[in-house]
C-alpha cells in the first residue's frame, strides 16, 4: 500500500495528500500555534513540534495506523477518545486539521503542560525541542524520536520559505 508518512503508518490512496496540502498544514499548525497564546512560544518551538507531525502523520490529519491511532498526532486510545469528546463539545470536526490543531493546544495547556514546560526551558533550541516532544508527548519509542530533529530543521525550513517575499 502506498503511503506519504515517513514512519510507515497506512495511507489509503483517498486519504493521501499532494505536497502543496502538506505544506499548507504546516503553515496553518505553525502559525496557529504561533498565535494561541501559550507562553514562550517561538518559531523554533513550534516549528518542532511541527517537525513531530511531520514524523507522525505527514501533516495528515486523517492518517490512521493499524494500532488505531489517528490523525496529526496519531492520538491513540484514551487521547483519541478526548480528541473526539474536545471536537464535539467544541463544535470542530475531529477530521480535520482545525479540530486536531487546537486539541493539541489543549493539551499543551492541560494534561501535557509538564511537557511544554519543559520544552520552553529548552534555549530555543530545535534539535533537543523536537527530541523531547517526542519522548515526552508523541512516545514512540527513542528509534522514531531520533530522527524528529531532522524533521523539525526540515519544516522550519519550508516554513520560513513560505514567509520570504521577493
Amino acid at each position: 500500500m502506498a503511503n506519504n508518512c515517513k514512519e510507515n503508518y497506512n495511507i489509503t490512496e483517498s486519504k493521501r495528500l499532494t505536497t502543496e496540502q502538506q505544506l499548507n498544514n504546516l503553515v496553518y499548525i505553525v502559525d496557529t500555534l504561533m498565535s494561541c497564546g501559550l507562553p514562550n512560544m517561538t518559531i523554533n518551538i513550534a516549528c518542532g513540534i511541527a517537525g513531530n507531525i511531520s514524523g507522525e502523520s505527514s501533516f495528515n490529519p486523517k492518517a490512521e495506523n493499524p494500532s488505531g491511532a489517528y490523525g496529526l498526532c496519531q492520538w491513540m486510545n484514551k487521547r483519541k477518545e478526548n480528541l473526539i469528546k474536545f471536537c464535539k463539545e467544541n463544535g470542530l470536526d475531529y477530521t480535520e486539521r482545525e479540530g486536531q490543531t487546537k486539541f493539541l493546544i489543549h493539551e499543551l495547556r492541560n494534561g501535557y503542560k509538564p511537557v511544554y514546560n519543559h520544552v520552553i526551558n529548552l534555549n530555543d533550541d530545535i534539535d533537543d525541542i523536537a527530541y523531547t516532544f517526542c519522548m515526552e508527548f508523541e512516545v514512540p519509542g527513542k528509534k522514531y524520536c531520533i530522527q524528529r530533529p531532522g524533521y523539525a530543521r526540515e519544516c522550519a525550513s519550508k516554513y520560513n520559505a513560505t514567509k520570504t517575499t521577493v
